[in-house]
């Protein structure tokens, strides 16, 4: 919660999305005068498509010798809050709560390193964004042929999943990909986070078996979790 008192600065239309009545009623203090561009939704797990795959993990999860990641590959509901993100996102640009074209996910701790700021700010499009694709952070330079079990299995990340960006056309349809992806890897008893699913979908072994209709934009500086979000970041004055 110390790493979220950040988003009490944020001038950009914001929705939040949480389980617990107590955090909702906390981010509702920390956004008081701002109402107008606050959307604050207190949802239950089951209404989330995401948290339909909390068994089906479980069971993966319990393979004796499947690999532990903690919590990745340890704790189901952490896996299912991983592509819930998906899930929030495409609701929210199905709703458009405030009539936007560009939406972004980012994780609550992903402006940690400055909370001690206190400077409003908003978040912009990327430079040199491509409208046809979103945007992600790269995080480390990796081989595209390598398989989804060595992935999955060996917890190895190409994109970081705090925060993608992406405008109302483009998004839905890689959100589908996504779960579609999602549910081939239960069917193979891989599962982990979004982010072994994003760089399993883009190897040259799964061309041919998963749907990759909207491109990935990489944003990158060299091991950097936080250069996209960063990158959009603007303090006002």
């Amino acid at each position: 919660m110390k790493w979220a008192n950040v988003y009490q600065y944020i001038r950009s239309p914001f929705v939040f999305y949480t389980d617990s009545p107590e955090t909702a009623e906390t981010f509702r203090r920390m956004r008081a005068g701002y109402e107008n561009i606050t959307k604050i939704l207190l949802v239950e797990r089951k209404a989330v498509w995401a948290f339909d795959y909390v068994e089906r993990i479980k069971a993966i999860y319990s393979i004796p010798g499947y690999p532990k990641h903690h919590p990745n590959t340890v704790v189901p509901e952490y896996s299912c809050a991983q592509h819930a993100k998906y899930a929030v996102v495409e609701e929210t640009v199905l709703k458009n709560y405030f009539n936007t074209t560009y939406f972004a996910w980012i994780d609550i701790g992903y402006f940690r390193y400055i909370v001690g700021r206190n400077k409003e700010f908003v978040i912009v499009k990327p430079a040199d964004f491509n409208e046809s694709r979103i945007a992600m952070n790269k995080v480390y330079d990796v081989s595209m042929d390598v398989s989804v079990d060595s992935i999955f299995k060996g917890n190895r990340v190409w994109l970081g999943g705090g925060m993608f960006f992406g405008s109302e056309y483009t998004l839905p349809t890689f959100i589908a990909d996504y779960r579609h992806a999602v549910e081939r890897y239960l069917n193979m008893s891989l599962s982990s986070t979004d982010q072994q699913v994003i760089y399993s979908m883009n190897t040259i072994k799964e061309k041919p078996y998963v749907r990759r209709r909207v491109s990935i934009q990489a944003y990158s500086a060299r091991y950097c979790w936080f250069y996209l979000g960063f990158s959009c970041y603007r303090e006002l004055s």
